[in-house]
C-alpha cells in the first residue's frame, strides 16, 4: 500500500506539474468536499474532461448544463488516472442517480 500511495503521489505531482497548478496545498483526498470542488485540481480536471467527452450529459445525451458526478470516491485525488470514475450528468439524471443510491443504501454521500 505504501509503495502504491508513492507511486500516486509521483504521478499527481507530475500532473500538477503539467497542468501548472500548485501542489503545495492540503491533501486532496482529505479536505473538506466543498473545498476539493473548489480547488484547482477539480476546476482542471472538470474542464478538461467536458472538452474530451463532449459537454452533455451521459446518460440521457441532453446538452443541458452538466455536472461532473462520482461514482466512487476510492480514488479522490487521483481522478485524473482514473477517469471512469467520474461521469457528467444533467441535473435531472444527477437527481435520478442520487435517488437510486439513497434508495439502495438508505442515504447518499456525495
Amino acid at each position: 500500500m505504501d509503495e502504491l500511495r508513492a507511486l500516486q503521489n509521483l504521478a499527481y505531482v507530475r500532473y500538477c506539474t503539467q497542468v501548472g497548478i500548485s501542489r503545495n496545498h492540503p491533501d486532496l483526498r482529505t479536505m473538506p468536499y466543498p473545498e476539493f470542488l473548489a480547488s484547482a485540481y477539480w476546476k482542471v480536471l472538470r474542464s478538461r474532461l467536458l472538452v474530451l467527452r463532449g459537454g452533455a450529459c451521459e446518460s440521457c445525451r441532453a446538452r443541458a448544463k452538466v455536472e461532473l458526478h462520482h461514482r466512487t470516491y476510492e480514488h479522490r485525488g487521483f481522478e485524473y488516472w482514473f477517469p471512469g470514475d467520474l461521469i457528467f450528468l444533467c441535473a435531472a439524471c444527477h437527481d435520478v442517480t442520487h435517488e437510486v443510491w439513497r434508495a439502495d443504501r438508505g442515504s447518499c454521500s456525495g
